[in-house]
Parts: structure tokens; sequence; C-alpha cells
């Protein structure tokens, strides 16, 4: 019985679609502030809340322009922590592809430079199905580098 449930049940596996392992692709590249406007400052004792819109023009395999809104609080000791996940409003090509990214992004200054990770949450246009992670580093009053992991789905 075992058998003739396995062979009606072998034409069917066969028609399933196979997994396959997408490879991710790395794409690298660089950044420079271009605007960097102060909201607010506010202090506790040792510690500085502070507020700013920051504008980054991207090179590389991201080619365009992010716009944010950042909250970090810098303290005593020197450690500067963004508060909470920054978001980041892409707008430009990747991949190939032009539209615009929303990132969640997190980064402190452990370890001496400032830098973070970030995460693609959403899409539109040719870069809707673009999904990944990356890392950056402030590498200069100026800017900084990037390397960002991305699937298509």
């Amino acid at each position: 019985m075992r058998k003739i449930v396995l062979l009606l049940a072998l034409p069917i596996l066969l028609l399933l679609p196979t997994a396959s392992a997408i490879t991710p692709t790395t794409i690298t590249g660089t950044f420079t502030f271009t605007s960097n406007q102060l909201i607010t400052t506010k202090t506790a004792g040792p510690n500085t809340l502070v507020t700013s819109t920051i504008t980054l023009a991207l090179a590389g395999g991201l080619s365009g322009t992010i716009d944010q809104t950042s909250t970090a609080l810098t303290t005593a000791q020197g450690l500067t922590v963004d508060v909470g996940q920054t978001r980041l409003a892409f707008t430009g090509t990747a991949a190939g592809a032009s539209g615009t990214l929303l990132f969640a992004s997190t980064a402190n200054t452990a370890g001496g430079a400032f830098h973070g990770h970030f995460t693609i949450l959403s899409g539109t246009g040719g870069l809707t199905n673009l999904r990944g992670e990356g890392t950056f580093i402030v590498t200069s009053m100026s800017g900084g580098t990037y390397t960002l992991q991305v699937n298509s789905n």
C-alpha cells in the first residue's frame, strides 16, 4: 500500500516548484553629507540629545539622495547612539533600477567611529521588490562608505 501511495504522490511532487538559493548581490559605495540642519538640542546633566535633518548624496551601487531626521544621544563618556530607529528615505537607483527605498537604521560610536546597520523596509517603482541590509561607517566629517547585501523577490 505504501508503494502505491508513493508512486501516486511522485508525479505530484515533481510538479511542485523547486526551491532555489538566492545569492545576494553586494552593493558598495560612498556617501557625502550635503546638509545637516539642527532642529533641537536638549541637555540633561552631562548628556546631550540632538535632533537634526540630514541629507546625503550617495554614489556607487546606490546612486541618489537620502533624507532623514535623526535623534542622537551623546553621553558624558563620549558615546553617541541613535535614539530609536532612524528612518532613511532614499530616492535614486539601485541594482540598475530606479525608485525609492525606506530604510531603518541604528548607529553608534562604539569602537571610536560612527557606524551602523540599516535594513530595507520597503520600496517603490523599480525597487519595489528589493530587500536587504547593510552597514555604514562615517570615515570623515564629510561622509563615509556603505556596503549593502540585496535580494530581489
